[in-house]
């Protein structure tokens, strides 16, 4: 089968669901590896013919020690759609009907590191071009390279929205690993801890909820780096996004194992929005979606 529904996975079947302690994720992810993966893409919309892939990073690291073991990365040819696309918001703006504010492909593209000069100089013919291939097989490359770990545990911080662009853009089929979502993983564990121990008067724990929440603004992930003590440079690519959120990952896990014995009872009554959020995760799989807070 192809990758089927992310929630169905990571709350059905997964062993990382939000029924689970504390205790019992660290076990089942011990002696595993995390494909902690990121996408760039040209748009948001995986339905549209000019949503693309543009490029998709890995990074595998071992869930006991935050190691790296290998990487993966592919800038991916872009295909006949998004030429046309370009080249339609590129006439609107000469002939000035390109609406103010709004952001075009080649931006995007300008953005994550393309040469659009390149990409100016071809002529493009629709009868002798077959640009979709590169997009196909580079996925297909990623599901390989996946496939060459044993029980690998697939990370990512929006895996329903990235899985979606991940199997519009390829036939292949193979059995779905487990997923962990990041922003639910943290939201349900990470998170709680926090304000547990803040509760406790931990002079650290009081500093990282001053990193996460204490402005009320920014992005999330960055705000967890901080909180994390994880740096980075400006995020630009799929691959410096996968590398910074392997790096939260490894750091997030590190510190909950140093704090798995703090009692699990005290440490989910502490945070309601923990028990809510279960809730809105068993709802999603009735079929209603869960919020987003990233």
């Amino acid at each position: 089968m192809k990758l089927c529904g992310l929630h169905e996975i990571s709350i059905c079947e997964s062993r990382f669901g939000p029924g689970q302690t504390i205790a019992q994720i660290l076990d089942n992810l011990r002696d595993k590896t995390l494909i902690v993966f990121s996408i760039a893409t040209t748009g948001t919309d995986p339905s549209q013919k000019w949503t693309q892939l543009t490029q998709i990073a890995a990074v595998a690291i071992e869930a006991n020690t935050g190691r790296e073991i290998d990487s993966f990365y592919e800038v991916i040819e872009l295909n006949l759609a998004t030429l046309r696309k370009i080249d339609m918001e590129d006439e609107a703006k000469a002939s000035r009907r390109w609406e103010e504010g709004n952001v075009s492909v080649r931006e995007v593209l300008e953005i994550q590191g393309y040469d659009m000069e390149l990409y100016d100089d071809e002529l493009i013919d629709p009868d002798e071009a077959d640009y979709g291939a590169d997009e196909m097989n580079a996925v297909a490359s990623f599901i390989g390279w996946i496939q060459s770990f044993k029980d690998a545990i697939i990370v990512s911080k929006n895996a329903t929205y990235e899985i979606e662009h991940l199997e519009k853009a390829t036939p292949i089929s193979f059995p779905a690993p487990n997923v962990l979502d990041v922003k639910d993983f943290s939201a349900i564990y990470f998170e709680p801890m926090v304000r547990t121990l803040m509760m406790h008067g931990f002079k650290y724990a009081n500093e990282m909820g001053e990193r996460m929440w204490g402005s009320g603004k920014g992005n999330a992930l960055v705000n967890m780096a901080r909180a994390l003590g994880v740096t980075g440079k400006k995020i630009t690519t799929s691959r410096q996004y996968a590398i910074l959120l392997s790096r939260i990952v490894a750091s997030m896990l590190k510190f909950l194992h140093k704090h798995a014995d703090l009692d699990e009872d005290e440490v989910y009554h502490t945070f309601s929005d923990r028990a809510a959020r279960t809730r809105e995760m068993e709802r999603t799989v009735q079929g209603q979606p869960i919020p987003s807070e990233f």
